[in-house]
């Protein structure tokens, strides 16, 4: 049998009492004019359930390496050098993207080094300052 046109005697899936005019392309089933959905007005219809199947998309999970947190930590010990406050802003922000990417695993076990890098930017925030009193006083 042809999965465009079926026999006389078949009826649509969802309209028992209506001939069918068209059985789906994808899984056979038998369809009314009412339940075909198409692509194109020239492409072969679907049937209402394999069209929804073909609209829905699965998002697939966010894969993040570990470079961000590697770049995080490495900024963190860079902002232990006095007057290096472009380098402590970017060590923040990088290491909080960090910090927010790490909580599900794979990543899981790189949350460390996120911790790390916002501790290292804080003391070295401390530090800078101290330095500066130092020059300043």
């Amino acid at each position: 049998m042809s999965t465009e046109t079926p026999t006389e005697s078949a009826s649509c899936a969802a309209h028992p009492d209506v001939i069918a005019s068209w059985a789906c392309g994808r899984c056979g089933t038998f369809m009314c004019p009412a339940c075909e959905r198409r692509m194109r007005p020239e492409a072969r219809p679907m049937c209402p359930a394999c069209w929804d199947l073909r609209t829905r998309t699965v998002n697939a999970p966010e894969r993040h390496g570990p470079a961000l947190p590697i770049i995080g930590l490495i900024l963190g010990v860079l902002s232990l050098l006095p007057a290096a406050v472009l380098i402590q802003i970017v060590a923040v922000v990088v290491n909080i993207i960090a910090f927010g990417r790490t909580r599900e695993p794979p990543n899981q076990s790189l949350r460390w080094m996120a911790i790390a890098g916002l501790a290292l930017t804080g003391v070295g925030v401390v530090w800078g300052g101290i330095v500066a009193m130092m020059f300043v006083g």
